[in-house]
């Protein structure tokens, strides 16, 4: 039996970073270096709408995974391979954000939506056949699995608020 477990971890391994290249690749060509330099745009730009398809397309393409993992994989191995790719997704979306010298009005509004849509359709993702969990739910069983869930959803609502909001809820630990 070990022989079959190793021969296992392997191949799931190696689907899981073909699927890693897979997103980057639908991802990447999207969110440019110029979709950071977009945000400090006071109007809505092509890249933002950029932005907004790769985030479509990379959630379609899980939800395909999705699909067909959740009937052969064990809940907790299924959580664990789609933890690891909403992560590769997050990534390639806070990365450009956090790097932004100046966000303006519209532009942090646009990135809190598209955080927001991130989260949500995300947490969908951990959803399974024999679940009834609300939204706060899947968002825990999300943020088990999926290490950067929490600082995209806090990222999402620090665009939405100003410094003395922030400092506040900081201090009331609401983004701990």
């Amino acid at each position: 039996v070990p022989p079959f477990r190793d021969l296992a971890s392997k191949s799931m391994g190696s689907m899981i970073e073909m699927q890693k290249v897979q997103l980057c690749e639908l991802i990447s060509p999207r969110l440019t270096t110029s979709f950071t330099k977009a945000l400090g745009s006071n109007e809505s730009v092509s890249e933002w709408d950029d932005a907004e398809t790769a985030l479509k397309a990379a959630i379609h393409h899980l939800r395909h995974l999705s699909q067909a993992w959740k009937k052969v994989l064990s809940r907790n191995v299924y959580h664990i391979a789609m933890g690891n790719l909403v992560d590769t997704v997050f990534v390639l979306f806070l990365e450009p954000v956090m790097k932004a010298f100046e966000i303006s009005d519209p532009a942090s509004r646009f990135v809190h939506y598209l955080f927001l849509e991130a989260v949500k359709s995300s947490a969908e993702l951990f959803r399974t056949d024999d679940s009834s969990e609300g939204a706060e739910g899947l968002f825990k069983v999300a943020a088990t699995h999926a290490v950067e869930f929490e600082k995209i959803k806090a990222v999402g609502q620090f665009m939405l608020m100003r410094l003395d909001d922030i400092q506040r809820s900081l201090e009331e630990g609401k983004f701990s």
